[in-house]
């Protein structure tokens, strides 16, 4: 008997994975000259539909051709077999072809074993790898994602058993037994209804293509293992004995977490901090034989502008942080992006509003700084509401989809079974019937929920990198608020106003002009940098006309611009 080198589990002799982790077994290797790679798990899929596949190390080979997993989205698993129907997965080629995975029920625990392997290669390609602590691929498809505060659960319903269940209850009513004949006739009669009902979820799982996951914190889960099935609040997922010893660390884990969160001291909430007013003093420098003069006014605002830019990157490495540790997809994006940015644009409206009251003004609160700057200063929620405009437009256009896919269902009624069959087809009319209005229904409400590859295309627009410096700016633009409070409270602080600022930036391109005096340049440039301290072009000018100088180095690293 082998055994798994990743989890220690027992192996089955011809198993190319471990049906616990998902492991590749190494040694099992099928030797095929014209391949260049190891073929760990081929698929046929049975009932006359779909094409054969074959995962391997680094791609995926899809009836007679190859695709290397760098250039696939991740495979979605769209609904799991049924004894009736085969299951399916999809994905989604660079070129947008979509190739459609069709596997066996017997099938079930290899496939769902190969896809979480095929999946960690294919968002490990994409420099996508999700952080996940443990993840669980039920034998019904659906799947959970356990994180360190907080688990997703992607959702697939699997096979219904109320059609058995009920015929059941009616034959025991009228006294059958389930022995013999009438055994096997109402045995036979609950699984065609299972299998209609079967065949009912398969095709809502289809217009979902796939699961939506479900976002749970920690601490408002209720988990526990009950017979065969792992309980995640509302949600039974079938778990089988090959996940059960994973199933106990998961909910170890999450025991355990919460009871170390639990000791630790919380963190502390947003307090005042005694802060004294900024009191201006004239700076002077050297520029060129000239001297540059700073006003108190100008030596406030630029205190400001320095410490708030400190403060704002300090909150800003705490929010990458966060969003590096909790958003790996679309779904942790939409959640927990606009409470890391609030968060921690909070600590810095804090600030603000000490300084506030530390200069007399005693009406502004936290809450209406807080309005007042983001109603000015708002990158990261914008980018934030461009991404929920994307998804209100998709979703427009899966109902769209849906609508039109809706008239093409037909409604059966009557028999169609043969005299023999009158009451049997009418008892399978009458159920259809009733799962096509529950497909109607579902499938609607279901669109409101994006499609997982379109949560992945949306996913991919998001670049962290430049929304993390957008977010940047409007933490730092805090200080830009606190002085306009300030200069409107009545406060000696310098101030830009827009038409000065035309009028000097009309000055200084007139400055390039021969015909401007020559003897002038200087101190209108003097004027230029004292007017608006913060124009890298006025540093490159006298750079280009007057050459390099520590002075010019020393004036830069004083107003902030060396960066």
């Amino acid at each position: 008997m082998a055994f798994c080198t990743n989890c220690g589990s027992k192996l089955d002799d011809n198993s190319a994975f471990c049906t616990v982790c998902g492991t590749a077994v190494k040694n099992d290797v099928v030797n095929q000259p014209q391949q260049s790679q190891v073929v760990y798990e081929e698929f046929v899929p049975t009932l006359g539909m779909g094409r054969k596949f074959a995962f391997k190390e680094k791609s995926l080979i899809y009836s007679d051709k190859e695709y290397e997993y760098a250039k696939l989205k991740p495979i979605t698993l769209i609904t799991a077999p049924t004894f009736a129907s085969n299951g399916v997965a999809q994905t989604t080629s660079e070129d947008g072809e979509l190739l459609t995975l069709a596997f066996s029920r017997k099938d079930n625990a290899r496939f769902n074993s190969v896809l979480s392997y095929a999946n960690e290669q294919i968002n490990a390609e994409h420099g996508n790898a999700k952080k996940y602590k443990f993840v669980l691929q039920s034998p019904s498809g659906s799947k959970v994602e356990v994180y360190s505060d907080y688990l997703i659960v992607y959702y697939i319903k699997g096979e219904t058993t109320k059609g058995s269940e009920s015929v059941n209850k009616i034959s025991k009513g009228f006294g059958l037994n389930g022995n013999g004949l009438t055994g096997k006739i109402t045995g036979g009669l609950g699984k065609a209804i299972d299998s209609i009902g079967s065949l009912g979820t398969g095709i809502n799982n289809t217009f979902k293509c796939g699961a939506t996951g479900d976002i749970i914190m920690f601490a408002d889960l209720n988990v526990n293992i009950s017979g065969d099935n792992l309980i995640i609040n509302e949600y039974s997922i079938p778990i089988g004995q090959q996940n059960f010893n994973l199933a106990k660390e998961i909910i170890d884990y999450i025991d355990n977490t919460l009871k170390s969160a639990n000791e630790k001291a919380e963190i502390p909430p947003i307090t005042s901090e005694v802060w004294e007013p900024i009191v201006g003093k004239i700076k002077e420098f050297n520029f060129y034989g000239k001297s540059l003069r700073i006003p108190e006014n100008l030596d406030v605002f630029n205190s400001y502008r320095s410490k708030f830019k400190e403060i704002a990157q300090k909150c800003l490495e705490r929010a990458r942080s966060e969003y590096d540790l909790k958003i790996n997809d679309f779904i942790s994006f939409m959640e927990f992006f606009p409470k890391i940015y609030a968060d921690n644009l909070s600590p810095i409206i804090q600030k603000a509003v000490d300084v506030l009251v530390a200069n007399g003004n005693w009406t502004v609160t936290f809450d209406s700084f807080y309005e007042q700057h983001t109603s000015e200063f708002h990158l990261g929620i914008d980018d934030y509401n461009a991404m929920t405009e994307s998804v209100n437009l998709t979703v427009a256009n899966n109902q769209r989809s849906v609508a039109g896919v809706m008239s093409h269902v037909p409604t059966m009624v009557g028999g169609g079974f043969g005299f023999k069959g009158a009451l049997k087809g009418v008892a399978m009319a009458t159920t259809f019937n009733a799962v096509t209005q529950g497909i109607s229904n579902a499938a609607i409400k279901n669109a409101r929920n994006i499609t997982p590859p379109q949560q992945a295309e949306l996913y991919g627009r998001i670049k962290a990198d430049i929304l993390l410096k957008r977010v940047f700016l409007d933490y730092w633009n805090v200080y830009i608020s606190l002085v306009c409070t300030l200069k409107n409270s009545g406060s000696d602080i310098w101030w830009q106003t827009r038409d000065a600022d035309q009028q000097y930036k009309n000055i200084f391109q007139n400055l390039s002009n021969p015909n401007f005096p020559q003897d002038k340049v200087l101190d209108t440039l003097i004027e230029l940098i004292v007017t608006n301290p913060y124009s890298p072009e006025y540093y490159e000018f006298a750079i280009s006309r007057f050459g390099q100088s520590e002075d010019i180095t020393k004036i830069k690293e004083y107003f902030g611009l060396t960066e």
